[in-house]
C-alpha cells in the first residue's frame, strides 16, 4: 500500500522543481535588457526512490538547469568605441579585482589574486583610473603591445587594459620619404619648365616647403631633370642625387631613371640644408620614390615588362600632373582620445594623426561552453572537466568569432518562449499542490474514520 507520506513527497517534489523552473523563468526575464546575459533553461529527471524489499518506488522528480551559454544574442549598434560584441564563438577575459578606497574615497583595484573570468557582455567604458571596465565591475584583459601588433601571440601573456596616455605627446618625425605619382606632358617642349611643391617636416616637426623645377632635356628625348627652386628663407640648399628621369616609348619610366637598375625601385633624394639659426637638424635627406623602372628600354623587346607609377603621357594639356604625394614623418602631437578596432587593437590617439598601439584584446573559446561555471548571468568561470581548457586567439582566427566595436550583444531571451514557459510551469506547480492536499484530505478522513 502507497504510505500518505510518499504522496507528499512526490507532490513536494513537484513543487519544488516546478519552483526552480519558475525561478529561472523569473531570473531570464527580469534580465530581458541586460547585455550579453545568457538564458537558462530547466529540465527535469525521474528519480525513483525504493521504499521496502517489494521495490515498491517512489516517484521523485528534480529540477537541473540547463545553460544556454553558447547562445548567440542579437547585435544592436552601440554608444561608445569601446563597445564590443562578439559575432560567433568566443569570450572576453576579464578580471574582477579587488578595491581598497583611501582616506580620501579614491579606489584603487588590486588584481592580485583576482581570477580570470569570461564574459560577453561588452559595455565596457574607461574608468577614473584609465581601465576598460562593463557596468558589472569586469576589468577588460588585453595583451600588451610595444608599439606594434607585428609577432604578438594572443597567447602571451594577459593584463588589464589600462589607457595612460592622457597628458602624453607623440614626438615630431622628421620625413625621410615622399611618395607619390607624376605624369609629365608628353607634348611638353624641349626646355619647358614645371615647378613643383613637395611639403616635409623638419626634425621639430615644423612643415617645410621644398620647392623643386622640372626641366625637359633638349634633344628630343623623354628626358627630365630635377632642380632647387626658388628657396623660401627657411632652407639654405636644396641638393638633388639621382636627379634624371628617362622614359620609354611607352611612356613608362625607363632604366636609370633615379639611377635604378632595370624593374628597379625610381627614386630621387633631396638634401636639405636649413638656414642658419634653424633648431631642425641638418642637413636633412628625402627620398622622392616614383614607382618602378621598366625591365629595358624596348617595349617591343620578348618579355618587355613596363615601368609603374610615374608616367610621360599625353593627357590633353601640357601640365605636370602630381597624384597622391604623401610624405611620412609628423608634427608633434597632443593625446586626444582612443580607438579600439575589429581586429581588437586599443590604440592611442594624437592630434597630429598618429595612433599608438597599446593592447590588443584576444577571444577565449572553449570546446563545450555550456560547461562554464556560471558565476552570474554574463560571467562565467572554466571548469576543465566541463567546459574544457579554454583556447585563446585573436579576432577571427582559430575557431574565434569577430569583434564588432560600437556594438552589444542582446540579452538571449526570448520573451514569448518564457511566457508561455510560466504559464505551464504555473499550471504543474498548481497541480502538484493539489496532490499535496489531495493526501491531506485523505490523512483529515483516516483519521476521521479512527475516532
Amino acid at each position: 500500500m502507497t504510505s500518505f507520506s510518499s504522496i507528499y513527497g512526490t507532490g513536494i517534489s513537484g513543487l519544488n522543481a516546478f519552483g526552480t523552473q519558475l525561478q529561472n523563468i523569473s531570473g531570464n526575464i527580469a534580465n530581458i535588457q541586460t547585455i550579453g546575459f545568457k538564458v537558462t533553461d530547466t529540465g527535469f529527471n525521474d528519480n525513483n526512490v525504493a521504499q521496502n524489499t517489494l521495490l515498491n518506488k517512489q516517484g521523485i522528480v528534480q529540477a537541473r538547469n540547463i545553460n544556454r551559454n553558447g547562445m548567440q544574442g542579437a547585435l544592436s549598434a552601440g554608444d561608445s568605441i569601446s563597445d564590443l560584441a562578439v559575432n560567433g564563438p568566443g569570450y572576453f577575459s576579464v578580471q574582477t579585482p579587488y578595491v581598497t578606497i583611501d582616506a580620501a574615497g579614491n579606489s584603487t583595484p588590486t588584481f592580485t589574486g583576482a581570477s580570470q573570468q569570461f564574459t560577453r557582455k561588452g559595455d565596457f567604458n574607461k574608468d577614473v583610473n584609465g581601465y576598460l571596465v562593463n557596468s558589472d565591475g569586469n576589468y577588460l584583459l588585453g595583451v600588451a603591445l610595444p608599439g606594434t601588433t607585428n609577432g604578438v601571440l594572443a597567447t602571451a601573456d594577459l593584463t588589464p587594459v589600462k589607457i595612460t596616455a592622457q597628458g602624453t605627446t607623440s614626438p615630431a618625425v622628421a620625413t625621410s620619404n615622399v611618395t607619390g605619382i607624376l605624369n609629365f606632358p608628353a607634348n611638353a617642349a624641349d626646355g619647358a619648365t614645371y615647378n613643383q611643391t613637395l611639403t616635409v617636416y623638419d626634425s621639430t616637426g615644423a612643415a617645410q616647403t621644398v620647392p623643386v623645377v622640372w626641366t625637359k632635356m633638349a634633344g628630343g628625348g623623354n628626358n627630365w631633370t630635377v632642380a632647387a627652386g626658388t628657396l623660401p628663407g627657411t632652407i639654405a640648399s636644396i641638393t638633388p642625387t639621382n636627379g634624371t628621369l628617362a622614359f620609354n616609348s611607352d611612356g613608362t619610366l625607363a632604366p636609370t631613371s633615379g639611377g635604378a637598375a632595370a624593374n628597379g625601385a625610381v627614386g630621387i633624394s633631396f638634401t636639405i640644408q636649413y638656414a642658419n639659426g634653424s633648431a631642425a637638424t641638418s642637413p636633412q635627406t628625402v627620398s622622392l620614390n616614383l614607382g618602378s623602372a621598366a625591365s629595358g628600354t624596348d617595349p617591343t623587346a620578348a618579355g618587355y615588362i613596363a615601368g609603374t607609377g610615374t608616367t610621360q603621357f599625353y593627357a590633353g594639356h601640357n601640365e605636370l600632373q602630381s597624384n597622391a604625394l604623401v610624405a611620412d614623418g609628423h608634427a608633434a602631437g597632443l593625446y586626444n582620445g582612443f580607438t579600439l578596432d575589429n581586429d581588437g587593437v586599443v590604440s592611442a590617439t594624437y592630434t597630429n594623426g598618429v595612433s599608438t598601439p597599446l593592447y590588443r584584446v584576444p577571444l577565449t573559446t572553449f570546446p563545450n561552453p555550456q560547461g562554464l561555471a556560471r558565476i552570474s548571468g554574463t560571467l562565467f568561470g572554466q571548469i576543465d572537466t566541463a567546459s574544457g581548457v579554454g583556447l585563446r586567439n585573436w579576432s577571427g582566427a582559430g575557431g574565434a568569432g569577430s569583434l564588432l566595436t560600437r556594438t552589444l550583444e542582446q540579452s538571449t531571451v526570448d520573451t514569448a518562449k518564457e511566457f508561455t514557459n510560466m504559464i505551464q510551469a504555473q499550471r504543474a506547480y498548481s497541480a502538484n499542490s493539489k496532490s499535496v492536499t489531495t493526501a491531506d484530505e485523505m490523512i483529515t478522513t483516516l483519521i476521521g474514520i479512527a475516532r
